[in-house]
């Protein structure tokens, strides 16, 4: 919830503990989905895309860390890995736009969803 409303530092924080007092939780994900939420609003997309591939190693199906995966990935400018990542996405929910994903992405703060969106976009997500 800090994550998506914008609380980066707070979510870092909130995230690496969760992960340290739990570090065999069944939901190891969401901490995970946590951090990368926070890093990709802080601007820190390596860090980014490492939260979000461990998500993803936690639960291969959820499509939140792969957006924000692929997301990082444009803004790294590392468009080959990018379109890997998106194509993915692509497998688990076809017909999915940078819309849809924003949609799933749930920020609540304007300028994140606006950084999303141009990160997606970059990503090559389909607009339509």
């Amino acid at each position: 919830m800090r994550a998506w409303k914008g609380d980066d530092a707070i979510a870092v924080e909130h995230g690496n503990r969760a992960l340290r007092l739990s570090p065999v939780d069944p939901w190891i994900y969401m901490p995970y989905i946590g951090l990368a939420y926070a890093h990709f609003a802080a601007g820190r997309f390596e860090e980014t895309v490492a939260a979000a591939s461990l998500a993803t190693q936690a639960n291969p199906r959820f499509i939140v860390p792969i957006i924000l995966h692929a997301a990082a990935l444009g803004c790294l400018d590392r468009s080959e890995d990018a379109k890997t990542v998106v194509q993915r996405l692509l497998e688990l929910q076809p017909g999915l736009t940078v819309a849809t994903a924003i949609l799933s992405a749930r920020y609540v703060d304007p300028k994140n969803i606006a950084a999303l969106t141009d990160a997606l976009r970059r990503a090559g997500m389909p607009e339509k």
